[in-house]
């Protein structure tokens, strides 16, 4: 199933589903299409939700999450994505030959006030269970609240690299989700193209071309397009190249990993630090970086040196006073992304790319210094290591083959 881009304001076609349960309507799927065309620019136009509000808008929307919000946002959160999503649907049918004449739809005659007392016992019995169920969700909301990712960034521009595809795009939706400025690049014209026609035009990201494996072109591009190092809250380095199959041996390829996966940040933190800016600069390395890979052409070894690069970038600048620049080093375990697909064999070791995002948002929002999501997968990792080479050559051989 196609997720959408801002999941709080986009149902998917289940969730649509099941609205059009609750309203007593029947689905369509042109109509589908519109209303996620409709609200996709409804982040950049609408109030978002914050707090205990948007607590209740991210899960899943079920026939009874439906029942109860519709009742609590009429009452309480009238800026709700709930509001706007029915509303939505119910004009979108309305505009609909059959649609107008399901919504339409309403009791004569003798059924009359036996149809206004059954809805007046509903109204009383669903205030009743929305009343309990706010409750508990509160409950559990200010339970959770030291252990819930930070978020909001509202006012804030935010520099993210490989925005085309994987993590970088998740990173970018869900920094337009929170309100920020993106300025974000991809590898090529293509993938410029394709990111944009997917975008609503309402969206505050600003798209630049930049062929990180070229030295030095990420700054250049920066630089080019009078994009002020000052102006930037956090820079998220999260271009990454993996050439599977290849050879440790394979000196070009090897070089292009390098290239993309460790010169490029070293090149962004140069533009970002350069003139004495005070900036967050987030690191995005992998928990592989803990052992050798065959048949990666070097990927672990980058980011290996990625990471040892970014702590000691981080004390330098810590041991020169620059106690506001915060260098986050993100060492991931396995999720889904174009270098790795899930595999019925070993999905149960995938993280979720969109809880990973938020967790990097908040980390560089706090000034956390190392994430490692999953923390088990990372755990894991570690007592392979501490197994030895020779355990790590047959695990590692079993799991990919040699090229």
């Amino acid at each position: 199933m196609k997720r959408s881009m801002f999941p709080i304001w986009q149902p998917d076609r289940r969730e649509y589903d099941e609205i059009c349960a609750y309203l007593e309507i029947n689905p369509r799927e042109h109509i589908h299409r519109k209303l996620t065309d409709y609200l996709a620019n409804a982040p950049f136009r609408l109030p978002r939700p914050d707090g205990f509000s948007l607590y209740l808008a991210k899960p899943r929307l079920t026939r009874f999450r439906i029942t109860r919000l519709d009742l609590a946002s009429k009452l309480f959160f009238q800026n709700h994505p709930i509001r706007h999503i029915l509303n939505g649907v119910i004009a979108l049918h309305e505009c609909d030959g059959e649609g107008y004449t399901e919504l339409s739809a309403a009791p004569t005659g003798r059924a009359v006030p036996f149809a206004l007392l059954g809805w007046g016992i509903s109204l009383v019995v669903s205030m009743v269970i929305t009343t309990g169920w706010l409750g508990w969700n509160l409950v559990t909301y200010v339970a959770g609240i030291p252990l819930r990712p930070r978020e909001g960034l509202t006012g804030k521009r935010i520099l993210i690299t490989g925005a085309s595809r994987g993590l970088g795009r998740e990173l970018m939706l869900q920094s337009l989700q929170q309100g920020a400025e993106v300025i974000a690049t991809v590898r090529d014209h293509a993938s410029k193209d394709e990111l944009k026609s997917r975008l609503p035009e309402a969206a505050t990201v600003q798209l630049l071309t930049a062929d990180l494996s070229a030295p030095g072109e990420l700054s250049r591009t920066l630089e080019a397009c009078d994009i002020a190092a000052d102006s930037v809250d956090i820079a998220i380095a999260c271009a990454g190249i993996k050439h599977t199959g290849a050879s440790i041996m394979d000196l070009p390829q090897l070089r292009d990993t390098f290239e993309v996966n460790y010169f490029s940040s070293i090149d962004l933190a140069n533009w970002l630090y350069g003139h004495g800016h005070k900036s967050t600069l987030v690191l995005i390395s992998s928990i592989g970086r803990w052992h050798g890979m065959h048949s990666s052409c070097g990927y672990n070894a980058s980011k290996a040196a990625l990471s040892i690069w970014g702590e000691s970038l981080d004390m330098e600048l810590q041991l020169a006073g620059n106690h506001d620049c915060n260098i986050m080093i993100v060492e991931p375990g396995i999720f889904e992304s174009g270098m790795m697909k899930k595999k019925s064999a070993s999905k149960f070791l995938f993280a979720s790319r969109q809880d990973l995002a938020a967790r990097i948002i908040s980390g560089a929002l706090t000034g956390k210094k190392v994430l490692r999501y999953p923390f088990w997968f990372a755990l894991l990792t570690w007592t392979v290591c501490l197994g030895g080479r020779r355990l790590r050559n047959r695990l590692f051989a079993r799991s990919k083959r040699q090229p």
